[in-house]
């Protein structure tokens, strides 16, 4: 796990080792840089090292492939390393020292794109070809690892011809000129997306897609884009060939061969422990494929009743792992650190969650622990959120064969209604179906586009729809939950040196996952499939699902608060008053305090994103 940048420009500005300078977090264990002259420009790599295999000098980057013709910047891990280099060289005898030595030899031997679709792993990798003076930027299957990039940059007022990269946009953001990208407002505002699409909060400051290679040359007018993997066209596939039983089979065979690859490397290792099936199930298989000291982290809220480190606690203590206890966060904590949070993550959070998470691996740091499992993904691969029920419940609707006429005796009508609102507009309502945007706040020109009901086309993907629940489960996948996720994780890992692996975001257990979730039409197939994996006592611990709510942010926000946000929000009056009609705002949320308040009813959507934009339109260089 890596920091990278560079460039290939026509002309060099001044100022391009900033790029270097601002991921340094990204990787304290070593650093190397790589620049030449080429016959029309010049190109530039950097890369900062967070040793997790091989920690000697070998695998240093930039690194040049074995044939000499290319150079290349490498972040992330590929987990199948030793048996990618038995198939390039047919040699079982040598053993290669880490996946940086490997990727170089698959480089040397086959196509960047062979190449990829054989790496099992997380990465993001850069390319430059000295024969074509080309570039290659790609990203993982599942975009685990980021990688944004600007065209053609306006830099001190001037325009070069080019391309500058980097694993974060702070990098990228203290060199060139930009502004703001209102279409990126518009959906976080309207739509309430925030990693739903290649725009970035800034206008020229664009995010690679996951599973996408670019090839850039400084002749050619606009870049290629090469995608590598389709989710629903190889889970089609799986169906078509094999039967549920099959498919359930392979999917935890191929679970259990991605925890006990990524559980390697040569530092300590730990997981990110909650109270749910995921995590538990990954727990017990960590153990069952390692006797090693592992170590196990969960951070929890001080005067909430919605913690999990008891839980957490008891099963690490049924599966011998080293338990690192912390100190539950605070409101002041979160006045602390929730500035500091948001300008690290480069865009917004949406839940003092990611606060937490933050803090979880300063912990992980602290006791130098640098490999860290976490859970993520297996609800959107196997259908796992309460929400899904209603897509579930839309498909019946379809269905001629199903009596749908006392439908309505088994749901609370409200409950429905806003339940099915949040999967036909996926990102406007929270989890448990409540409003999480407030559009009376909002100005009039956000709100005159025409709002298109199929805004996010999964066809758009190559994927042809199937289904209200599958359709809302690939694009939590695709588009909302798990990119946003995903991009927490990283940055918060990062932040404090530690790589951060998701064993269920292997592409075999997706392929498969979501071929059986599509089979697996009830809701109990998740919990069935991956319960049968884990170690019984850990499960009954655990319980059979994880809570919806497991913060206490409407409380803290709306309580304690909510004098410091509303001060925090007004201190940047001028910067978005060109997006709120603040005075609406303002008397919005103390309605919605009151609400909160005597009901116990409410979002705190509205007020997070007000204090996102907030802190990030008052970003300086």
């Amino acid at each position: 796990m890596c920091g990278i940048a560079g460039y290939l420009l026509n002309e060099l500005p001044d100022n391009l080792d900033l790029l270097h300078e601002k991921i340094i977090h990204r990787g304290r264990d070593d650093q190397g840089i790589y620049k030449t002259d080429l016959n029309d420009g010049y190109l530039g790599f950097y890369h900062r090292r967070l040793s997790i295999y091989d920690l000697s000098k070998k695998a240093a980057q930039p690194k040049i492939t074995r044939d000499r013709r290319k150079v290349f910047v490498f972040n992330g891990s590929i987990y199948n390393y030793k048996k990618l280099w038995n198939s390039i060289t047919g040699d079982p005898f040598y053993k290669p020292n880490g996946d940086t030595e490997v990727l170089s030899e698959a480089l040397s031997k086959w196509d960047s794109i062979k190449t990829w679709r054989e790496c099992n792993g997380m990465f993001s990798v850069a390319i430059f070809d000295k024969d074509q003076e080309s570039l290659k930027i790609v990203r993982d299957r599942a975009g685990q690892k980021p990688l944004f990039y600007v065209l053609n940059p306006k830099i001190k007022g001037k325009r070069y011809k080019g391309i500058i990269f980097a694993s974060e946009i702070k990098a990228i953001l203290s060199i060139i000129d930009t502004k703001i990208d209102k279409n990126f407002i518009y959906e976080y505002l309207i739509l309430g997306r925030v990693e739903s699409s290649t725009n970035t909060l800034y206008e020229d400051i664009k995010r690679l897609k996951p599973g996408n290679e670019m090839f850039y040359k400084l002749d050619q007018k606009e870049p290629k884009f090469h995608s590598f993997w389709n989710i629903y066209g190889e889970a089609q596939k799986i169906i078509s060939n094999e039967s549920i039983s099959e498919i359930n089979q392979k999917c935890k065979a191929y679970i259990g061969n991605s925890v006990n690859m990524q559980i390697t490397g040569d530092r300590k290792l730990g997981i990110m422990l909650s109270s749910g099936v995921d995590s538990t199930v990954i727990a017990s298989l960590m153990r069952k494929y390692s006797n090693k000291n592992i170590f196990s982290f969960t951070y929890d809220f001080k005067n909430s009743d919605l913690g999990e480190s008891s839980i957490s606690q008891r099963t690490s203590e049924v599966l011998e792992l080293n338990y690192i206890d912390s100190e539950r966060i605070d409101t002041n904590y979160i006045k602390e650190n929730l500035v500091k949070v948001i300008r690290q993550q480069d865009e917004p959070i949406t839940s003092i969650r990611t606060i937490a998470q933050h803090y979880i691996h300063e912990i992980a740091s602290s006791v130098d622990c640098r490999i860290i499992i976490e859970g993520n993904g297996g609800d959107e691969i196997f259908g796992g959120y309460e929400y899904y029920d209603f897509g579930r419940l839309l498909d019946n609707l379809q269905d001629p064969n199903i009596n749908t006429e006392n439908i309505h005796l088994k749901n609370n009508n409200k409950d429905l209604l806003v339940g099915i609102r949040s999967i036909l507009l996926q990102g406007i309502c929270s989890k448990d179906g409540t409003e999480s945007r407030n559009l009376d706040n909002l100005q009039n020109w956000l709100k005159e586009n025409s709002f298109n009901l199929e805004w996010r086309k999964l066809n758009e993907k190559g994927i042809n729809l199937s289904g209200w629940r599958i359709n809302a489960q690939l694009n939590d996948f695709l588009s909302i939950l798990l990119p946003r996720s995903l991009r927490y994780v990283d940055r918060a890992s990062m932040a404090s040196g530690n790589e951060a692996r998701a064993p269920l975001l292997d592409h075999n257990v997706i392929e498969y996952g979501i071929a059986s979730s599509i089979l697996n039409y009830s809701k109990d197939g998740k919990r069935a499939l991956l319960r049968s994996m884990g170690n019984v006592k850990a499960l009954n611990i655990a319980g059979s699902h994880k809570k919806t709510i497991v913060d206490p942010q409407r409380d803290w926000l709306y309580g304690e608060l909510f004098p410091w946000a509303i001060e925090l929000i007004l201190n940047s009056k001028e910067k978005i008053q060109e997006y709120y009609k603040v005075e609406n705002l303002l008397n919005n949320l103390n309605f919605e305090k009151e609400k909160w308040a005597n009901s116990r009813q409410g979002n705190s959507g509205a007020f997070m994103q007000a204090i996102n934009l907030a802190v990030l339109l008052n970003l300086e260089k």
